[in-house]
């Protein structure tokens, strides 16, 4: 490992220090909340969907990441 580089070690759950886990969050708030999917066909269909939604709002996952 370069030198100028250091290792932190995060705890197993640490929200505020991982963004992604706003984004997931966001996504099961807005995309997936009460819905009743038949398959994990229909579930990844409809969680593409939803990320290619947020993938066209980079104000919004800038504010929700940033």
């Amino acid at each position: 490992m370069p030198k100028n580089i250091r290792l932190l070690c995060l705890s197993p759950y640490s929200p505020e220090l991982n963004p992604q886990e706003r984004l997931w969050d966001e996504l099961r708030e807005k995309y997936l909340r009460n819905r009743v999917l038949d398959s994990i066909y229909m579930l990844e269909n409809h969680v593409l969907n939803a990320l290619g939604d947020l993938e066209n709002a980079p104000t919004l996952i800038n504010s929700i990441t940033g």
